[in-house]
């Protein structure tokens, strides 16, 4: 075995591996670094859904497991997350039965409630893709096929769960198995981490939905025998292109979209609901991208500007405007008002002049 030393003004310091005195150390350090589950070559990212995420036993019940977290990758695939001591008896044959009973549940998990966690874990910039419809329908598509990644991590894997992760990944197609191990040393205050992959496999990713653009936009606009939406549509491509927007169509297939993209914040979205609780077609702007891209301390500013029609006190009442933590939204149907729609542009003009400076 080697050992390591520090290098300190020319002198090699001993380091000595630290013993996790509780699972909650290693827990906290899983939660506040998600990559140390990725292998050097993955060009993959992960993501922190929830840690302690809640699951439940059946669909409608009330019984519930605790998965220690709960992550995804780039490439929308689930990733489950047990965390263990090496001095845990469990980690070598509980563990894996533990993980199989979290991983036959995710069927039963609400994808919308997903990504509202996950929105409210990752507010970073430069994550705008993995807000979109398009990435949330790969992620509810890996779910039906029971496409996953488990991550067993500990300070030390035991051999006896290494054969059963290689068996697992024989004999489950369509889930990648990983063993991780975490170790920490220290030496006089100085803290360093090592972090070993065992095992997995990258599954092809999932394809979902179709690329649309602007003829497929509006030929499945029509389907809704509303003249008026596909000219408010197309008013809002056109114009917030010679605003200075870059108009990108998406890829969903229960929701056909198009945004409205200044560098690399989207500003809005427009999309074409397969919801029935959920209007035909709307507008939807996300207000905590818009806020971190222009260096708001909050987004109430931006609520304000947002909100502030002549009638949207009725507006909301009708549910022509509606207002949640994350989003803004608007019927598509509310600009058909071309006083309305001169507005909006007005707005969308004002944002993307603050953003493009």
């Amino acid at each position: 075995m080697n050992q390591l030393y520090v290098l300190t003004d020319k002198k090699a310091e001993v380091v000595t591996e630290h013993t996790y005195e509780a699972e909650l150390e290693l827990q906290t350090i899983v939660t506040e670094n998600p990559h140390l589950l990725l292998a050097p070559s993955s060009a993959k990212q992960l993501f922190l859904i929830e840690p302690e995420f809640t699951l439940p036993e059946d669909e409608g019940s009330s019984n519930s497991f605790s998965l220690d977290h709960l992550m995804v990758d780039s490439d929308g695939v689930p990733a489950l997350v047990e965390v263990k001591r090496s001095k845990d008896t469990r980690i070598r044959r509980e563990v894996v039965a533990q993980m199989m009973d979290y991983a036959a549940r995710m069927r039963c998990v609400d994808v919308d409630s997903l990504r509202t966690l996950f929105q409210d874990e990752n507010q970073e910039e430069g994550l705008e893709e993995y807000y979109t419809d398009e990435f949330w329908e790969k992620v509810s598509a890996n779910l039906k096929a029971d496409r996953m990644a488990l991550y067993f991590v500990a300070d030390e894997i035991p051999s006896t769960l290494v054969t059963m992760m290689d068996f697992m990944r024989r004999t489950m197609s369509g889930i990648a198995v990983y063993g991780v191990e975490i170790k920490e040393y220290q030496s006089d205050g100085t803290v360093l981490l090592s972090s070993s992959v065992i095992g997995g496999y990258e599954p092809e990713p999932i394809q979902v939905g179709q690329e649309w653009d602007a003829t497929s936009f509006g030929a499945q606009m029509r389907c809704l025998h509303d003249d008026g939406l596909i000219d408010v549509a197309k008013n809002l491509q056109t114009n917030c292109a010679g605003l200075g927007y870059t108009i990108l169509f998406g890829r969903g297939m229960k929701r056909p979209s198009f945004r409205g993209v200044v560098g690399k914040t989207t500003v809005f979205q427009v999309a074409i609901s397969a919801y029935e609780a959920q209007p035909k077609c709307s507008i939807e702007i996300c207000l905590p991208l818009m806020q971190r891209a222009l260096g708001h301390e909050s987004d109430e500013k931006l609520r304000t500007l947002f909100n502030d029609f002549p009638d949207k006190e009725k507006a909301i009442e009708d549910e022509n405007i509606r207002n949640t933590p994350q989003y803004l939204y608007y019927t598509l149907s509310y600009f058909k008002n071309s006083q309305r729609l001169k507005e909006l542009l007005e707005k969308l003009a004002a944002v993307e002049a603050e953003l493009a400076n």
